[in-house]
């Protein structure tokens, strides 16, 4: 019996060591699984925060989108080249030839189309002499700034242009004498015999010229041998260069109408509406006076209307507009383009018509 109790306190025993070592095994297994669970969150929370970083950084860094590519396009003025292009978004900058600068807005009169407008003039950029078209040249770059104040994308385009020309007349010096100015600096000119000079205008029976400080000069017809017209005959400015050139002006017309001869181009333009405001209605091709009998014409030849006349030497439709010289149609056989006539301006029947009928008396008319 004694024996036998003391087997049941054995057995007793070593059932309570193996339950307290299964106890500790599996405890320990359940902390080893807990850690493997812990080691996994912290793995995925690191991407996760490098997720949500990415993007701020990225915001931050964003370039901003590049300005629309710029269509540059020069027109010719009064003394001036006038360059326009595309209008872009408000926060668009932009550099005309290096240089920072706002530009003006301009609206086509016709079409309603809204440009920037930047003008470069005499003493602003424009080569040349009065009447010889100066020239000019433009890049024009536009920008956007970054949140940082620093220059971002940009784009950029360049174009050259000329302002608008008068008929020139070469004059071959026939008596040698001294020339007094009559406009601009004080100055004497010396001209010799044989000598050729430029004149830009004529009136009074006198041409007009500067010389390179810019003093004005008249030369007698009598003074004059040998002499031509330098004009082009295959170009035209377009209406929207003519409204520059007059709306540059200030030219005035009491009568609604405006009616301005380009003499290099041989071309009549036609216009309404008032000073600063002129509109280009019609426009074509025309004769005006030669070398020898040179229409009136020049930086101050602006003129008026002051008769009508149905008929005068079997020729219709004449608007005199000075003395002695007058818009009118032509005979058959008169050339049309080219520098003929005798100090009037010639035009095809329906275009001398025209200006017969929307030029009234008193309307303005500037020869240059």
């Amino acid at each position: 019996m004694k024996n036998l109790k003391s087997r049941l306190a054995i057995i007793v025993a070593m059932m309570v060591f193996v339950t307290s070592f299964t106890f500790i095994g599996v405890s320990a297994e359940d902390e080893g699984q807990n850690e493997v669970p812990a080691v996994t969150e912290q793995a995925l929370e690191a991407p996760a925060a490098e997720e949500v970083a990415a993007p701020a950084t990225n915001e931050g860094e964003e370039e901003p989108a590049a300005p629309a590519p710029i269509t540059l396009t020069p027109y010719a003025s009064n003394e001036a080249v006038v360059f326009l292009w595309n209008v872009d978004a408000p926060d668009v900058k932009y550099n005309f030839n290096g240089q920072p600068i706002t530009p003006m807005k301009y609206t086509n009169p016709r079409t309603g189309q809204v440009f920037n407008r930047y003008d470069v003039s005499t003493g602003a950029g424009l080569s040349g002499t009065p009447g010889e078209g100066g020239i000019a040249t433009a890049t024009v770059e536009a920008y956007k700034v970054k949140d940082d104040g620093s220059k971002g994308p940009s784009t950029s385009a360049s174009a050259s242009g000329a302002s608008v020309k008068t008929i020139r007349y070469k004059l071959t010096i026939k008596t040698s004498g001294t020339l007094k100015s009559h406009g601009g600096p004080k100055a004497t000119m010396k001209v010799k015999k044989g000598q050729q000079i430029y004149a830009y205008g004529f009136g009074g029976g006198k041409y007009i010229f500067k010389n390179e400080i810019g003093s004005v000069f008249y030369c007698n017809m009598t003074r004059t041998g040998k002499k031509s017209c330098v004009y082009e005959k295959n170009m035209n400015y377009n209406r929207e260069e003519a409204e520059f050139f007059v709306n540059s002006r200030g030219i005035s017309s009491r009568t609604g109408s405006l009616v301005w001869i380009n003499t290099y181009t041989q071309h009549l333009y036609r216009f309404t509406g008032s000073a600063g405001n002129w509109v280009c209605v019609n426009d074509f091709d025309c004769s005006t006076g030669k070398a020898k009998t040179p229409s009136p014409t020049g930086v101050s030849g602006k003129k008026a209307v002051w008769k009508k006349i149905k008929t005068r030497h079997g020729i219709p439709y004449w608007s005199p507009y000075s003395d002695i010289n007058s818009i009118h149609a032509k005979k058959k056989g008169w050339k049309i383009g080219v520098p003929s006539s005798n100090g009037c301006v010639r035009n095809y029947k329906e275009n001398a018509y025209d200006v017969y009928v929307n030029a009234p008396i008193g309307t303005a008319v500037l020869l240059f």
